[in-house]
């Protein structure tokens, strides 16, 4: 069995695009829908960019968030079916909603700049080459304090999980997310959003490479861009 994976940022985008080319926001009414998704997505590219510690840009977390999702929309969306829609009303009060989260996110990032200089932090890296589906590895903590590995897919577009091939090279357990995979005695957990996780928490560091190791191989393994299998 195969399961089809998709981000959330990816996962709303696309439903507020079916949402509006099906008619759901009617002349100048407001769409508390459309509102409520525009947020979640502003705030989702927010958290990315506060995690980026290399991000630098001449407008805030904030602003910067709005403009990109303006610009997705525009994309994902004809232009004849938004026509209608002011967006400057939209992200107007989003603006104004989610003023007190820029301000932590922006502190968060701050931080993260601090323990970077420290070399406390190590980066993410992102696997490229001879793979279906592009991914990166995160550590979840700082370098001494390693509390997980998390690898995800980098496309926005959907990715499958090839859980057929899996299957015959580890134990799977469940059928339905999350699914739990048992590689050599380290349990990996794999989330409906295609995110594969591990606990590290009191891993000696032979164990944590063991770890890095197995999660890069079950990623290069799992991830496809087809159902085709």
């Amino acid at each position: 069995m195969n399961l089809a994976v998709l981000s959330q940022k990816a996962f709303i985008l696309q439903s507020l695009v079916t949402y509006i080319q099906a008619g759901g926001v009617q002349g100048g009414h407001q769409s508390f829908l459309l509102e409520d998704g525009l947020t979640e997505l502003v705030r989702i590219l927010m958290r990315e960019l506060a995690a980026d510690v290399s991000y630098r840009s001449r407008l805030s977390l904030l602003d910067q968030a709005i403009e990109d999702v303006q610009q997705q929309m525009w994309e994902y969306v004809f232009s004849s079916a938004i026509s209608n829609i002011n967006f400057d009303d939209y992200f107007a009060r989003i603006r104004h909603r989610l003023k007190a989260s820029a301000r932590e996110m922006a502190d968060l990032q701050i931080n993260l700049r601090v323990a970077k200089r420290r070399e406390q932090i190590v980066e993410r890296e992102e696997i490229t080459e001879a793979v279906e589906v592009p991914f990166q590895i995160a550590v979840i903590g700082l370098r001494e304090t390693l509390e997980g590995l998390i690898a995800t897919p980098l496309a926005d577009q959907p990715c499958f999980l090839n859980l057929s091939d899996v299957r015959h090279r580890y134990t799977v357990q469940e059928e339905h997310y999350p699914l739990q995979i048992e590689i050599d005695e380290l349990v990996f957990v794999v989330d409906d959003d295609g995110t594969i996780f591990i606990s590290t928490e009191n891993f000696p560091g032979t164990l944590i490479r063991q770890a890095r190791e197995a999660l890069e191989t079950l990623a290069r393994q799992i991830y496809g861009s087809t159902n085709l299998y």
